[in-house]
């Protein structure tokens, strides 16, 4: 419950106020931007506790100078611009037309990827041809850099977009998608790690508007059993700038004194480095390193990965110390990559760093992490279709298909009269991968805001939100409909309204019990000659009057006095009772 609310407003729809605070005087005087000319147009992302990074629509100068995308962090000190992110032509660069539209997010390595829309002349004189086009930079730590030319040229795949949005997909892709009017369609292109490739195009005539993206957060799902990776054998590669022999390091031998080598020093480049080109991207959870072990010679070096081959990450820094013979490196964490890059930085006894056999262990990446796509589908009059309709795909091992009838007509929104009709939506995804989409209905006042999570199999309402006046509580006309979910898969709505003559910001989310109950577990568990056990337990303590106890069995079995090895898959793999508020019970039949 929290701030949120009191246990008697369990399951009610409450307005988040007083309890706001601005970050470093984002919230008064000039705000972050802290500019003379107009600011608009935020988003915002979140990197683990402290890092906020924002964007937003920066005014030019003069009232015919274009407008640029601006961006800055909020480092837990202090809101700072990163390289010339927040002065100049800011992100999005020079240009003779505006720059609009700004989408940030940031990525499992922790750096940050922008994308806006901006128009484009080409061609050569008389025969000009305008365009606007979906642009995308990422933060590599240093410097903005794009993909394949999306900083400076745009995804060519755009023509005429319009209200683009974009994710960071479970392998750290950017996703894009767009409207693009002339087509009646919306289009969605991903960057594969070496181009831009289309994965959709979806509506239909007359036109499908307002597209909005969601990634399933936590989704990266890998295929198959941990292998070595870096064979050559699977396909693949080792390549070496400055240095000599590098099909030596995966080729699978690492009983020899042969190695390949690069040259750390005395030379134009040094120091020289191998790359390992995985052929696809994948998790990787171990590295295994052979440096030269028949004599007293010790290395360092350093590795790092890229999804790209452009964009490098540190995995392991052993630029210090003393290294020497089979380098074995569990990783806390899974690292998705396709490119793993090796820069020997020392040998202590010659110029050459010298790598007998290295070995990456993990588990190739499914074809494609799932994805959502909302969009307000305009009507056919000609097929009987009368009003606009809220439709949602999922995209999934490169199928995009719809969820409970969510792609077809009348959508998940199912509008049969002007008050209900969507003009504009919002689509998250719940930690289990539930998608929930909120929109704004009518354009009049007192129009409404509503909410409906897919269950598995329909569409439903969350706490009435999908009945009139849905989340929007405190009148007037909603505009600008945004959604997210917590951690507990509960919906957060936020949207604009003008109530008596002001237009303000609204937040709402249902007021709920997020707390486990405390709970000591089992006290005894006692078998019989009649094949029961009796379970007993002290009872939990909660803020909840109803308390829930499922009780599980495991399908395998320990003999008396063995020490039971359980695994939470098989344990929790059956469900044989749910009581409520009693402490014991009895499994029979075993």
């Amino acid at each position: 419950i929290g701030a949120s609310g009191s246990l008697d407003e369990i399951g009610r729809w409450k307005r988040l106020e007083d309890n706001w605070f601005e970050v470093d005087g984002s919230g008064s005087d000039a705000g972050i931007s802290e500019t003379l000319e107009d600011s608009s147009d935020p988003s915002v992302a979140v990197f683990g506790s402290n890092d906020i990074y924002a964007a937003w629509v920066e005014d030019g100068a003069l009232p015919t100078s274009p407008s640029r995308i601006f961006v800055k962090q909020y480092n837990g000190v202090n809101w700072v611009g990163l390289g010339s992110s927040a002065a100049g032509n800011g992100v999005s660069g020079l240009s003779d037309y505006d720059a609009t539209d700004p989408v940030i997010h940031t990525g499992q390595d922790g750096l940050h990827v922008v994308s806006w829309l901006r128009g484009v002349l080409s061609g050569t004189y008389p025969n000009y041809t305008f365009s606007y086009r979906v642009f995308v930079a990422k933060w590599n730590g240093a410097a903005w850099v794009g993909f394949g030319g999306s900083e400076s040229n745009g995804i060519a795949g755009s023509s005429f977009a319009a209200r683009p949005d974009m994710v960071i997909d479970a392998l750290g892709m950017p996703v894009v998608a767009w409207e693009e009017p002339t087509l009646a369609k919306i289009y969605v292109y991903r960057w594969n790690g070496t181009s831009w490739q289309q994965i959709g195009s979806l509506g239909n005539s007359p036109s499908a508007v307002y597209p909005r993206l969601v990634a399933v957060p936590g989704n990266a799902q890998s295929s198959g059993p941990t292998t070595n990776l870096a064979l050559a054998s699977r396909g693949s590669v080792v390549t070496c700038s400055n240095g000599r022999y590098p099909y030596r390091l995966n080729d699978g031998i690492t009983a020899t004194t042969e190695s390949g080598y690069t040259y750390w020093r005395n030379a134009a480049t040094a120091p020289g480095s191998f790359i390992l080109d995985l052929t696809g991207i994948c998790s990787i959870s171990e590295l295994r390193i052979y440096l030269p072990a028949n004599d007293a010679r010790t290395g360092q070096y350093l590795v790092e990965s890229s999804t790209d081959g452009s964009v490098w990450t540190t995995v392991v820094d052993r630029r210090s110390g003393a290294w020497s013979g089979l380098q074995d490196i569990v990783l806390g964490s899974p690292v998705v990559a396709r490119y793993v890059r090796l820069t020997g930085t020392f040998n202590s006894v010659s110029d050459w760093f010298q790598v007998v056999e290295w070995e990456v262990y993990g588990s190739p990446f499914a074809a494609q992490a799932p994805l959502y796509l909302s969009w307000v589908q305009q009507p056919n009059p000609s097929a009987g279709q009368l009003y606009p309709q809220v439709f949602v795909a999922q995209y999934s091992n490169s199928t995009w298909q719809g969820l409970g009838g969510s792609m077809t007509y009348p959508g998940l929104t199912a509008a049969t009269n002007a008050e209900t009709t969507p003009y504009q939506s919002a689509i998250t995804v719940t930690p289990e991968g539930r998608a929930m989409v909120a929109w704004k209905a009518n354009t009049n006042e007192q129009n409404a805001v509503y909410l409906k999570r897919f269950n598995g199999t329909s569409w439903q309402g969350v706490s009435d939100s999908h009945l009139y006046p849905g989340v929007s509580l405190n009148g007037g006309v909603a505009m600008n409909v945004d959604v997210a979910s917590d951690d507990f898969g509960l919906p957060i709505v936020a949207y604009d309204a003008e109530v008596s003559g002001l237009n303000e910001v609204f937040v709402y989310r249902v007021v709920s019990d997020d707390a486990a109950p405390a709970f000591e577990g089992l006290k005894t568990a006692i078998g019989s000659t009649n094949q029961n056990v009796a379970l007993a337990w002290t009872a939990a303590s909660d803020t909840s009057t109803t308390i829930y106890y499922r009780v599980y069995r495991s399908s395998t079995s320990v003999a008396c006095g063995d020490a039971p090895n359980c695994s939470a898959s098989d344990v929790f793999g059956s469900q044989v009772a749910v009581v409520t508020n009693i402490t014991s019970y009895t499994v029979t039949g075993l």
